[in-house]
């Protein structure tokens, strides 16, 4: 078996997050003036939790998702741009437009 063909593994954290990508809303939980309640950074993610919730940008949920993990939220959201660091999460694709060279229609 060469590394090429070897299964690539899936640690606990991304296995917990593409199962709830599989039911989360596509909509985001919040506007461009939720704020990171650790710092000033826009909130990339949400977890709600019982008796409340808390939004951390793309740097603290990276910190902090093992923690809001275990915490066992109701539910969570994370900005599908921040899921790539996440090694084994199947992120969804985003619908891309790439420019054209100028010269063609498509």
């Amino acid at each position: 078996m060469t590394t090429a063909t070897a299964p690539a593994e899936t640690s606990e954290t991304a296995t917990r997050i593409n199962e709830a990508l599989k039911t989360q809303s596509p909509l985001r939980p919040f506007t461009g003036v939720d704020r990171c309640d650790r710092c000033i950074g826009a909130a990339q993610s949400k977890f709600e939790f019982k008796v409340g919730h808390i939004m951390f940008c793309g740097a603290h949920m990276r910190t902090n998702l093992d923690t809001m993990l275990d915490a066992n939220p109701v539910s969570f959201w994370i900005e599908p741009c921040e899921l790539w660091s996440i090694k084994g999460v199947r992120f969804p694709k985003q619908g891309k437009v790439t420019a054209g060279d100028g010269l063609t229609d498509s």
